[in-house]
């Protein structure tokens, strides 16, 4: 796991009240699974596993997709076949909860569409998916590492100061996406993120 200094000048830490919500809509389970979609940060594995005892899944999915090197213009059905790789979980397991971070707002949409057709094959009913969605412009190069400071906040480190264009997903956009998952909340925050709080229908 990656112990990464924090650099105090892109370090934010934010209240969000989309993670304090979705930690609640985490069903009771006797043993949990939990998939984080980030990268895998020591500090976040301790506290996922802490609160909830079980296995904590971690896919580094942005860095997974990069080393891939496909083609800017991919269709939908290579995305398809390309998500069983990169997520290789086992067919038995069944996610109580997914931990997106901002990644949606590195995937174009058919990347999005496919990968959370990959997700609903391993959630039941229940499970809670909490996304941040850019509303700005311009985002980070690369996806901020996103770590758990507790139950009502979140820092974010980014890696530079380098910035490209943001899909700004819209709730509608996203109704469509999350084919499956069903808007539980929505939280505006100040600074241009959008969280949400899923749940598989």
């Amino acid at each position: 796991m990656e112990e990464r200094k924090t650099d105090n000048s892109a370090s934010r830490s934010r209240s969000s009240p989309g993670f304090h919500a979705f930690l609640g809509c985490v069903e009771p389970s006797p043993k949990y699974h939990m998939l984080d979609l980030g990268y895998p940060l020591a500090a976040n594995v301790a506290y996922l596993s802490s609160r909830f005892p079980g296995r904590v899944y971690v896919a580094d999915l942005f860095r997974a997709i990069e080393a891939e090197r496909l083609p800017e213009s991919v269709d939908i059905g290579r995305w398809r076949s390309t998500f069983p790789r990169l997520l290789d979980l086992s067919s038995d397991v069944q996610l109580d909860a997914i931990i997106a971070w901002d990644l949606f707002n590195y995937l174009q949409r058919d990347a999005l569409t496919a990968l959370i057709a990959h997700l609903g094959a391993f959630s039941r009913s229940g499970t809670a998916l909490f996304a941040m969605i850019a509303t700005h412009k311009t985002i980070p190069a690369r996806p901020w590492y996103c770590r758990i400071v507790d139950e009502n906040r979140i820092s974010y480190d980014a890696d530079s100061a380098v910035v490209t264009d943001a899909p700004r997903y819209t709730a509608g956009a996203l109704e469509k996406i999350m084919a499956g998952f069903r808007l539980q909340r929505s939280f505006l925050l100040s600074h241009g993120v959008q969280e949400y709080v899923y749940r598989r229908q």
